[in-house]
């Protein structure tokens, strides 16, 4: 019987040690999903995951001009004469000029620009005067200057990827989104990083100051300043032009 008893005993201290045993290991299993999921946050918030793509707008196209313009696709240079100039001031760090991007913008294009009713024409700033603020203002001068018909797809696909964090408008990113867009996104990265455009960013200050232009987005219709991305009051402005 006491034989019994010591046999008994040691079974239980097998069974207790076995279940201690599985308690760390269970713990050292969720220490070590844990670590994972803190590397994987850590590679997506550094290096931006994966670039949000666009689909591309075949009913407008990019038109020679100084400044990135946007037109009707197929538009003669008589319609084109005749269309209302919206001048719209942004800045690609800017969160409400984000927003008129992801909102507003597809709109307008459809009731406005593809019809024909609409010159669309964007000048970058810098008005935000972060590093990204100012490197994408370059890169927007610089992908005009090398591939117009690009650069409305690199524009888009940018402020698709617009993150609150430093260092998302890099001059790699930008030039990866560029060549994304069909661009050649080496010599994009380049120009950038040596502000070959600061000049052309400093005339669009300049411009934008003479028009009275103090924040972004901001918006002269003709002659008229609209500040803010408010659909309601920039379409009332076309409006009224269209009417005129």
């Amino acid at each position: 019987m006491a034989d019994d008893s010591r046999i008994e005993k040691r079974k239980k201290e097998r069974q207790s040690g076995e279940g201690e045993n599985s308690e760390f290991w269970s713990y050292v299993t969720l220490i070590g999903i844990a670590g994972i999921i803190v590397v994987i946050s850590y590679f997506l918030f550094f290096s931006g995951g994966a670039a949000a793509d666009v689909e591309p707008w075949d009913d407008v196209q990019a038109i020679d001009a100084d400044d990135p313009t946007m037109v009707a696709a197929g538009a003669s240079e008589d319609e084109i004469d005749d269309m209302v100039e919206v001048v719209y001031y942004g800045d690609f760090e800017c969160p409400a000029c984000v927003q008129f991007e992801r909102d507003v913008f597809p709109t307008m294009k459809d009731d406005y620009i593809a019809t024909g009713d609409v010159k669309f024409v964007f000048k970058p700033v810098d008005f935000i005067g972060t590093s990204d603020s100012a490197n994408a203002a370059l890169g927007a001068r610089s992908v005009w200057d090398q591939n117009q018909t690009a650069y409305w797809q690199w524009h888009r696909i940018m402020f698709a990827n617009f993150e609150q964090r430093g260092n998302w408008a890099s001059p790699s990113n930008i030039g990866d989104f560029a060549t994304q867009a069909g661009a050649d996104g080496n010599s994009i990265a380049q120009s950038v990083e040596q502000a070959e455009h600061a000049a052309d960013i400093q005339r669009h200050r300049s411009e934008a100051q003479s028009a009275g232009v103090q924040g972004t987005p901001s918006f002269v219709i003709e002659d008229t300043l609209v500040t803010g991305g408010d659909y309601a009051e920039i379409s009332s402005e076309i409006d009224a032009n269209l009417e005129g």
